[in-house]
C-alpha cells in the first residue's frame, strides 16, 4: 500500500509539471510572435489556432491567417507547433483554456473529438470559429470552409470529363473519422452529377473510407486500392494527405495513365503531378481566404457580438490546361515554406 501510495504521488506529480511545461511552453510561444513585430509590443486581441493537420495545406491557410491578425493589431498562433512535446488535442485545449485567447480557430477531423473540444472552449467562454470541418451545434461562433454542395458539383463534373466507354469504376477516398453529414453532401452531389451527365453510360461509384487512426492509414488504404486486382478507373481523394499518397503509389507501382486521380489542394507536389499528366486535376482550395476570413470572423464576432454563420471558402479545378499559372505563383513565393 505504501509502495502505491509513492507511485500515486510520482504520477500526480509528473502531471503537475506536465501542466506547467504546457503553460510555459504557452507563454514563451506569444512571446516569441509578439518579437516577430519589431518594436510592437502590444496586441488587440490574442487568438489561436488548434489543430489536427499539419499539412501544406493547413500551414498555408496558417499563414494568411497570421498575416491577416498582425494587420489588424492582433496575433493568432498554432498551440503545439514546433513543441518539443507532442502534445495531443486536448493537451493543446488546456493550454488554449489556460491562457484565456479572446477567440479559438478549430480544425479537427473527428468530429466527436471536435464537439469535445468546441464544448470545451465554450465552457471556458472562449468564441470557437470552426474552419474547414462544419459541426452543427450553437456552441460555434461559425464555421469556415467549402460549400460542400458546389465541391461535389466540382469534382462530379471532372470525373465525368474522364469516363470511358463502356463501364467505369470510381473510387472516393472519404475519412473515416471525419463529419458524416459534410461527406454525404459532398458525395452525394457528386454521385448526382455523374448520374445526370453520364446516364448512358454504366457507372459504379464505391466510397472507401480512410482510418485515421495512425499516420501511416492513408497511405496503407491507398497502396491497398493501387495492390487490388480492380483497380478502379478513377479514383477521388478528398484531402492533400490521401492525393499525395496516390500520386506516390501510382508511380511506386507503375500504374501512372492507368487510373485517373482526381485530387485536393495545390501543394508543389500535386501541382507537378498535374504537370506530368500523373494527376488528372485537383482542387485548388483559396487558402488565403481561409484563413483571413476565420481571422475576420473572430473579429466581428468580438466587436459586434454576432458575425454571419457561414463563410465560403472558394474552390476551383486545376487542370494541365491551367497548371503552369500556379506552378509559376508557387515559385514566385518560394513554394510552401511552411509556418
Amino acid at each position: 500500500m505504501k509502495k502505491t501510495g509513492i507511485a500515486a504521488a510520482l504520477c500526480a506529480a509528473l502531471i503537475t509539471l506536465l501542466l506547467c511545461i504546457m503553460l510555459l511552453y504557452s507563454a514563451h510561444r506569444l512571446s516569441a510572435i509578439m518579437q516577430q513585430g519589431g518594436d510592437e509590443e502590444t496586441y488587440d486581441r490574442n487568438y489561436m489556432l488548434i489543430t489536427d493537420d499539419p499539412s501544406a495545406f493547413l500551414r498555408s491557410i496558417y499563414k494568411s491567417g497570421v498575416e491577416e491578425a498582425h494587420q489588424n493589431g492582433d496575433v493568432l498562433q498554432w498551440v503545439g507547433y514546433d513543441s518539443m512535446v507532442d502534445f495531443n488535442l486536448e493537451d493543446e485545449m488546456t493550454i488554449a483554456a489556460a491562457a484565456q485567447p479572446d477567440g479559438i480557430i478549430l480544425d479537427v477531423a473527428d468530429d466527436k473529438m471536435r464537439k469535445e473540444l468546441l464544448d470545451t472552449a465554450c465552457g471556458a467562454d472562449i468564441p470557437v470559429v470552426l474552419l474547414m470541418n462544419d459541426l452543427s451545434d450553437p456552441g460555434k461562433v461559425s464555421f469556415v470552409g467549402l460549400n460542400n454542395y458546389q465541391i461535389g458539383q466540382l469534382y462530379g463534373m471532372q470525373a465525368v470529363s474522364a469516363l470511358k466507354s463502356g463501364e467505369n469504376t470510381i473510387s472516393v477516398l472519404t475519412r473515416k473519422a471525419g463529419d458524416e453529414q459534410q461527406i454525404d453532401l459532398t458525395y452525394t452531389q457528386m454521385v448526382r452529377t455523374i448520374d445526370s451527365w453520364a446516364s448512358d453510360i454504366r457507372v459504379t461509384i464505391t466510397p472507401v473510407e480512410v482510418s485515421q487512426d495512425t499516420p501511416f492509414d492513408t497511405e496503407e488504404t491507398v497502396r491497398n486500392i493501387f495492390l487490388s486486382d480492380e483497380l478502379p478507373d478513377i479514383l477521388i481523394c478528398l484531402d492533400s494527405v490521401s492525393t499525395e499518397c496516390a500520386i506516390q503509389a501510382a508511380i511506386d507501382y507503375n500504374q501512372v495513365g492507368n487510373v485517373a486521380i482526381i485530387g485536393y489542394h495545390a501543394s508543389d507536389t500535386i501541382l507537378d503531378a498535374v504537370k506530368k499528366g500523373i494527376v488528372l486535376s485537383t482542387l485548388e482550395v483559396d487558402t488565403d481566404e481561409a484563413g483571413s476570413s476565420a481571422v475576420q470572423a473572430l473579429d466581428g464576432y468580438l466587436s459586434e457580438g454576432r458575425v454571419s454563420e457561414f463563410f465560403p471558402v472558394s474552390g476551383k479545378m486545376i487542370t494541365r490546361r491551367n497548371v503552369d499559372q500556379y506552378l509559376t505563383k508557387t515559385e514566385d513565393t518560394g513554394g510552401e515554406d511552411g509556418k
